[in-house]
């Protein structure tokens, strides 16, 4: 996809997170330096080539989409702090099972 021209952005759009995924994994798990050198070229190309179409991806993608009407804005407010509750409670009842275990056999 990337060959043509016509399709290059949308290539990069779909390549960009797969190869920043690619990019941590190979960093995290101390992957080959060959490996994560290419990665990172490879995803600094196609955040180059989405920069090269920023100012039309942000027309399509942020300013013209409409408002969001006020009804459903609280119903998504209530939604998000319901996840950000829930993710700040699991983080912190792993965070302090894996204390009480390591102090247990530590």
């Amino acid at each position: 996809m990337l060959l043509f021209r016509k399709s290059t952005l949308l290539a990069a759009a779909v390549v960009a997170p797969m190869m920043a995924n690619i990019v941590l994994i190979n960093i995290f798990y101390s992957i080959s330096r060959g490996a994560a050198t290419m990665s990172v070229f490879i995803l600094c190309s196609m955040v180059l080539i989405l920069a090269n179409a920023a100012r039309p991806l942000l027309v399509v993608f942020w300013t013209s989409q409409p408002s969001e009407p006020p009804d459903s804005m609280r119903r998504h407010r209530i939604i998000r702090w319901c996840i950000l509750t829930a993710v700040v409670v699991q983080v912190t009842f792993g965070a302090t099972m894996l204390y009480l275990q390591h102090r247990r056999h530590g």
